[in-house]
């Protein structure tokens, strides 16, 4: 939602964060949190909670980017009717737009779940075991 904003500077941190995130391979990021981020900052981290990390942010930053493409596929005509109607910003995003953007977003963040759930394999590599 932040990057929806017109606001540049919030616009290009956001960016930033997430070409930074999926430019780097994850198991790359795993490798610079598991043996690089103790060496840095004399951390005692498990290989599970470097995982977690890591998993965390790519699936934070790769859900931002579903929930931006998600509201920009809404068409324009739907922000003029409720504004129309004499809904105010906040109105129309609860009632109208969020409503349409999470009927997009649905079979988006599916696919993400499934890539998130195939690519936690990559933790065996740092000597995470798995559960399951």
């Amino acid at each position: 939602i932040l990057m929806s904003f017109k606001n540049t500077y919030i616009y290009a941190f956001c960016r930033l964060g997430l070409e930074f995130v999926r430019v780097m391979p994850l198991l790359v990021w795993l490798f610079v949190v598991y043996f690089g981020f103790p060496r840095w900052f004399a951390w005692d981290l498990s290989s599970v909670s470097a995982a977690i990390i890591v998993f965390s942010i790519w699936g934070c930053f790769e859900m931002m980017d579903l929930v931006r493409v998600s509201l920009q596929s809404i068409p324009k005509h739907q922000y003029e009717s409720a504004s129309s109607l004499g809904l105010n910003t906040v109105q129309s995003f609860v009632y109208i737009i969020i409503p349409l953007a999470m009927r997009r977003l649905t079979p988006m963040s599916m696919n993400l779940l499934t890539r998130m759930i195939k690519s936690t394999t990559f933790a065996y590599l740092i000597g995470a075991v798995e559960l399951v």
